[in-house]
């Protein structure tokens, strides 16, 4: 069971968009409408400290992302204001406040005649090259280098992006459309995949799909921890969550079934289970949807999915100010963990919940290699005729 350990009273003025950990989870960040963000840090007695407040852009701030600790303490940020913002934390020290210097930002020390100790975060880049809102922002892993992509709703209202995280395969992004359900043909893929190309350094496109909801959009897609993982692992949150495997074909021939899968092929879409069509494919990945995770009030819609360092639990945010957690096990088979409230009380799914999920997704029970029947039991160890 989860229970909400404390509250921070973040002291923001209008509505929180974003909060991202750093690589440790001792350090937070939040952004809000009120064009400001604050960093906080977790001291010794598990309190959470302000570190620094700033105003970092002429609008609403969307999306926050932290870089690898490998490359400093650097914060990315986008904003309505059609920009992305590059900030590097600087630490200065200065003479205590005693001797006459005067003090800017929140630091600690300066009593006794010890130095003051400053933190704050200095602007390195100003990126204007969008011509509409910047809504998705996120470093790239710390093995491809210290990149970062940005999307913004000049075309395809382009709502999310993601990273693939292995680094066994090649480099893959793929960018979520919060408007799929448009008639126009640029915005008719729910989200499409890119591959880096590693001879000219840029990303071409392997993949387009589309949700079998198309009018709700994507609002948040994750790539899971690859773990040894011969192939991706994608999350993708509309009105349910849909998940997708990756992986590279052989020879260019896409597999007739993929395990724990149904395969998406460039014309067609599975007859068992509803996952969407895939258009647009070159061939060179075998795309599955392995399951779909729909939600009794299908009404809501999912807004941020979140896994875990392992990429073997899936947190998911609805709008009704939930989160859940689902788990998954060798025969892609998810369940619901715990179901989190707004006012920090938690409680697992029941048996029900999960048994009417099933039903919802009419997926067909698996079997993997020979079945096995009981044919009676073992009392006592005279029984064993090995013994």
């Amino acid at each position: 069971m989860f229970v909400a350990m404390k509250s921070i009273p973040v002291q923001h003025r209008d509505l929180i968009h974003d909060v991202a950990y750093d690589s440790y989870g001792k350090r937070l960040a939040t952004c809000s409408s009120d064009q400001t963000v604050k960093v906080w840090d977790l001291d010794s007695d598990g309190e959470w400290k302000l570190t620094c407040s700033w105003r970092a852009h002429n609008g609403s701030i969307w999306r926050l992302a932290w870089a690898h600790p490998e490359f400093g303490q650097i914060l990315a940020t986008c904003s309505f204001d059609r920009s992305v913002c590059i900030w590097e934390e600087v630490t200065t020290t200065a003479p205590s406040a005693g001797v006459g210097v005067a003090s800017i930002g929140i630091g600690g020390g300066g009593s006794g005649g010890r130095p003051l100790t400053t933190t704050t975060f200095e602007k390195r880049a100003h990126l204007v090259e969008s011509a509409l809102s910047v809504t998705g922002i996120q470093f790239a892993p710390r093995h491809v280098s210290l990149y970062c992509e940005a999307i913004h709703t000049k075309m395809k209202n382009c709502s999310c992006i993601a990273w693939s995280q292995s680094r066994l395969h090649p480099t893959l992004i793929a960018a979520g459309c919060s408007d799929a359900g448009a008639t126009d043909a640029a915005c008719k893929d729910s989200f499409q995949v890119y591959e880096l190309q590693e001879d000219s350094r840029k990303f071409a496109k392997v993949e387009s799909v589309v949700l079998p909801k198309p009018d709700t959009g994507v609002n948040d897609l994750q790539f899971a921890p690859s773990l040894g993982r011969s192939f991706h692992l994608l999350a993708v949150a509309s009105q349910q969550i849909s998940l997708y495997k990756l992986r590279l074909s052989t020879g260019g021939q896409q597999q007739q079934q993929q395990s724990g899968g149904m395969l998406l092929q460039a014309s067609q879409s599975s007859s068992s289970l509803d996952v969407g069509s895939s258009s647009g494919s070159t061939g060179r990945y075998a795309l599955s949807c392995i399951r779909i995770l729909e939600y009794q009030r299908c009404q809501m819609s999912v807004w941020r999915l979140s896994w875990n360092v392992l990429g073997t639990v899936l947190a998911s945010s609805l709008e009704d100010g939930t989160v859940r957690l689902w788990q998954g096990n060798y025969a892609d088979q998810w369940k619901c963990l715990t179901v989190m409230t707004p006012s920090g009380d938690s409680h697992t799914a029941s048996s029900t919940d999960l048994s009417q999920q099933q039903q919802q997704q009419q997926i067909p029970a698996q079997t993997t290699g020979v079945p096995f029947a009981k044919m009676g039991s073992i009392q006592g160890s005279h029984q064993v005729v090995w013994n």
